[in-house]
């Protein structure tokens, strides 16, 4: 762990340097409850119209602008990353409230729909409204994006949140809510923290002021937090597990392709749910493909030090799954990059070629920087490679083939699907991400993240204020005898 509890306090370390990044109070018991009821029962955000709610995000998003450097200076502190990634983690969350403020007001207004063979005499519309309060539960590997990014789809939408963020990296979120509060005190229950362990998550979960559950995390974890919102009959949206594959066709630009390679492996030392951990490479072109590698490789180290381009690992256990998933691979090479001796806790940018059909690497979510290498003869032997295992969050495609890129693009099973390029898709707030199988359910981004966060209300309405309708029991006789003649003649 890089936090330990003590005195009903969180200590954050530096997974970097092993030095303290702070420390910070657990939520207390009591102090949950009155979060939750107060989260429960304030509808002060969700009386505000859509457009009342974008100028006041707009005040947030600039006070955020405003500490960009304490930002990146906290995340570092308690993940390790380079400032780089710090600073695209605040990139990222911008254009993401920038994005959905933009398209928020069409999507949320109130949408006509036909009405069928009653168009002239009925006219209906469907209303999203809030659901209430949204649980947002995130993990540690994003601090900022990963929590910030649902809660503000949440917000548009209308809904008072409830953060629980990772114990490993909570120091991010305190920070948030201090912006928050100071941007918009008028409605500092509308979003509010909550810290402690798995076990607070579970509780928030249970309260029946919680109205929809956002949880991004493992597939282990996720299947859990499934389960007690199944027995609650509370929606959850679950974006959870990737062992992201990549396939590099013979006629792809293979300097790009071998840069894309280095960097969806090893960005955020690979500690990303979207992270290119198999990479499948046309039989043709698979030396060169390594041999473009190993040049890239010498370019990278992992450490500590500022010229360093690979930060640490965040957490201790997922550092000795990375170490064992090495160990047990039984790839044909092992190809290591550079990592410098420090306190810190580190990997070394690391390339298996042709691993084991049976190792743990094949079957389990690394989360390090670590990127397996296979060969393909044929696009169908490489399609059937890449989506075994029923984990479906994204994949990507490097080649000029039209017809083969969209052969891919049809048969890999994956959320989202990148051509010639990699990771790119999660910054486009406009579209919509997620899984399915063992990756997720539900969506998150672009409209359908926004909507995902409300209740779909029907409305129809009467034009022509008769004392009766046709079908009523006083004319059941004529309607009986026009429907038989109409029937035929309209379907």
């Amino acid at each position: 762990m890089t936090s330990k509890i003590k005195d009903h306090s969180l200590h954050v370390f530096n997974p970097a340097t092993n030095k303290s990044a702070g420390n910070i109070d657990l939520t207390t018991q009591d102090q949950i409850e009155e979060i939750l009821h107060l989260s429960g029962h304030d509808r002060s955000w969700s009386e505000l119209s859509i457009l009342k709610r974008v100028i006041k995000l707009k005040k947030f998003r600039k006070n955020i602008t405003k500490n960009l450097d304490i930002i990146v200076d906290t995340i570092i502190g308690e993940t390790g990353k380079k400032p780089v990634e710090a600073l695209t983690e605040i990139f990222v969350c911008l254009e993401s409230i920038k994005t959905l403020s933009s398209i928020a007001p069409e999507t949320l207004m109130d949408q006509p729909r036909g009405t069928g063979v009653l168009t002239f005499f009925k006219k209906a519309r469907v209303v999203f409204e809030p659901m209430g309060t949204a649980a947002i539960i995130s993990p540690w590997n994003y601090p900022l994006i990963l929590p910030l990014c649902a809660s503000i789809e949440a917000l548009l939408a209308g809904n008072n949140v409830v953060l629980k963020p990772s114990e490993q990296t909570p120091l991010t979120t305190v920070l948030l809510k201090k912006i928050w509060d100071e941007s918009l005190p008028e409605h500092i229950n509308t979003f509010q923290i909550v810290l402690g362990l798995g076990d607070v998550a579970e509780k928030i979960i249970a309260s029946p002021n919680i109205n929809v559950v956002c949880f991004t995390g493992s597939t282990k974890i996720g299947k859990k937090v499934a389960v007690q919102c199944a027995s609650l009959l509370k929606p959850a949206i679950l974006e959870m597990g990737g062992v992201d594959p990549m396939v590099v066709m013979d006629d792809a630009n293979l300097e790009r392709a071998a840069k894309a390679i280095v960097w969806g492996s090893f960005s955020n030392a690979g500690q990303t749910c979207i992270s290119t951990e198999r990479v499948y490479i046309q039989e043709s072109i698979f030396e060169d493909v390594i041999s473009l590698l190993k040049k890239e490789l010498l370019k990278l180290s992992s450490g500590p030090d500022s010229l360093s381009q690979v930060g640490a690992i965040c957490t201790y256990v997922n550092l000795e799954k990375i170490k064992r998933h090495i160990k047990n691979s039984g790839s044909k090479e092992i190809i290591e990059g550079n990592c410098e001796e420090s306190s810190g806790m580190f990997v070394a940018p690391t390339i298996l070629v042709e691993p084991a059909p049976d190792s743990p690497i094949n079957t389990e979510e690394t989360f390090g920087p670590v990127v397996c290498l296979y060969r393909f003869e044929d696009d169908a032997a490489a399609v059937s490679m890449a989506n075994k295992g029923n984990y479906n969050l994204s994949a990507s495609v490097f080649g000029k083939n039209k017809k083969r890129i969209n052969y891919f693009v049809k048969c890999l099973s994956a959320g989202s699907i990148s051509v010639n390029d990699v990771q790119t898709q999660y910054g486009i707030a406009s579209i919509p991400f997620g899984g399915t199988g063992k990756s997720g359910i539900g969506r998150r981004h672009g409209k359908e993240g926004l909507l995902a966060y409300t209740n779909h209300k029907s409305v129809l309405e009467n034009i022509f204020s008769l004392k009766w309708e046709l079908w009523w029991y006083d004319l059941q006789r004529t309607y009986y005898r026009i429907a038989k003649k109409f029937i035929p003649w309209i379907y």
